[in-house]
């Protein structure tokens, strides 16, 4: 370590021996430490590290030198309380003692001591065992800005996927999932009721006479009807696991996941009553607003079923749905197409 290295070290020794201190201080000061800090007590060691104190800041230090046998705490105590502080956490410290007790050394590693020197201390022994306790320091610095880089990159990762996934995986307009990322969340749920043995819902669901909207009232208008309905929809999910897609236009597809007949009965009123509530004006509409229809099939999956035939099932109940006055809704069971 250069001499330009070791003054930029920042040393606290905690001793009440004014002698003690002294000698230690100049030890240091001997191979290039000069920025060295001197407390005469645990309690005053304590108050300096910012320990204890509400709203005090913490320091930055390198080593602490702690004498173990003090008046008002022990260094034990206060190396116990420094290592509770995160800040503090991978600051080494070198416990210095007369007492060379297998039970007090015990105890002092235990309590997260880095090492352990005797008193009186010799030059060579001191300026050795605080070289290598800062090497240990410098190595822990390295190592935790390896792993904050680390979760810096994980950071941004993540921020990077979640931007892919947005981008990919929504639709654009109305901010709800797109076609490409219901067929994945399809083949993920149908798979899960297969194993679980359970009932799924799907509904297909469509503006009525959204082209003669479009053209009426233009297409600026359309959007903005698109994501109020989508909107809509999305509030009239019941379950978190409920999924609301973009199917194409002005066409929903919607999959409930362990839902029976009498839910997504219950589900598919819900939309139609949250989005007749919209209150969206439609002249050339039979209700003078904006409504939708829905076909809705609800099935239990086996691994051997046609996961498309269950959207062509609701596909072809919302046809009749559509061709039945609109504003309607039209439910299949398997067998009753």
């Amino acid at each position: 370590m250069s001499a330009v290295e070791s003054a930029k070290r920042r040393i606290l020794i905690v001793d009440d021996s004014r002698m003690s201190q002294e000698f230690l201080r100049k030890t240091l000061a001997s191979a290039g430490y000069t920025w060295i800090d001197l407390q005469s007590s645990g309690a005053n060691a304590l108050k300096y590290l910012g320990i204890g104190e509400k709203g005090e800041p913490r320091i930055s230090i390198d080593l602490i030198l702690l004498d173990i046998v003090m008046p008002d705490l022990t260094g034990l105590q206060v190396l116990r309380l420094i290592k509770n502080i995160p800040e503090y956490e991978d600051v080494p410290v070198i416990m210095v003692s007369a007492d060379e007790s297998v039970n007090q050394l015990f105890v002092a590693f235990e309590a997260g001591a880095t090492d352990y020197i005797q008193k009186p201390p010799k030059k060579v022994e001191l300026l050795a065992r605080v070289h290598s306790a800062l090497k240990l320091k410098d190595a822990l610095d390295q190592r935790r800005a390896r792993e904050k880089e680390l979760e810096e990159a994980n950071h941004l990762l993540e921020l990077a996927n979640l931007s892919y996934i947005k981008t990919n995986r929504t639709d654009g307009l109305t901010g709800i999932f797109n076609k490409r990322a219901f067929d994945e969340l399809y083949e993920s749920e149908w798979d899960t009721a297969v194993q679980e043995k359970t009932l799924i819902a799907l509904f297909m669901i469509d503006i009525d006479d959204f082209k003669k909207y479009n053209d009426t009232y233009g297409h600026q208008a359309g959007d903005k009807a698109l994501k109020s309905v989508a909107e809509a929809l999305q509030h009239g999910l019941g379950k978190k696991t409920d999924i609301l897609a973009r199917f194409g236009g002005e066409e929903f597809i919607v999959l409930l996941p362990a839902t029976s007949r009498q839910e997504a009965m219950a589900t598919s009123q819900r939309f139609k009553k949250s989005v007749f509530d919209l209150r969206i004006p439609h002249k050339l509409s039979e209700h003078k607003t904006l409504t939708i229809s829905q076909g809705v099939m609800t099935t239990r999956p086996v691994a051997s079923a046609d996961k498309e035939r269950v959207i062509k099932i609701a596909d072809k109940a919302l046809y009749k749905a559509k061709h039945s006055g609109k504003n309607a809704i039209r439910y299949y069971e398997d067998g009753n197409v």
